[in-house]
């Protein structure tokens, strides 16, 4: 693995894993959740992935599957997808790829978060390099 992210997130996701949490990983870009969806293949990670593609009633059915099926793992999502399903999540953990170019659609998937917060406590992660080119 080249990416220092994905060798973090390798590291981070066997952790959450092993502990029985559930996990929502946002990126901004839909070329980013490709490769993390190849990247969460090859570490045998069940995901399902929902992206501004998805209309409202895939992305509830998707949000349905995540919540009643304890093997699904993660939800991978685009942070512009973030409004759909809100309060529908069973997820304890959430992790921010990256950060979004446009700082209001960061702030309506830090928002999202809050709202998933407000009854359960949830751990939050930003993955963020140095002195790389990611």
């Amino acid at each position: 693995c080249d990416s220092g992210k994905l060798e973090a997130l390798a590291v981070l996701l066997q952790k959450l894993k092993s502990e029985g949490r559930r996990v929502l990983i946002f990126s901004q870009m839909l070329l980013m959740l490709d490769i993390l969806e190849m990247f969460l293949n090859f570490q045998n990670f069940t995901y399902i992935r929902i992206d501004e593609n998805a209309n409202h009633e895939d992305c509830k059915d998707l949000m349905k599957s995540f919540n009643q099926d304890g093997r699904i793992f993660c939800v991978i999502l685009s942070t512009r997808s973030c409004s759909m399903g809100v309060g529908l999540v069973e997820a304890d953990t959430v992790v921010f790829y990256d950060n979004d170019i446009n700082p209001v659609m960061d702030a309506k998937a830090q928002e999202w978060c809050d709202q998933i917060g407000r009854s359960k406590d949830i751990h939050i992660y930003r993955l963020v390099s140095g002195n790389s080119i990611e």
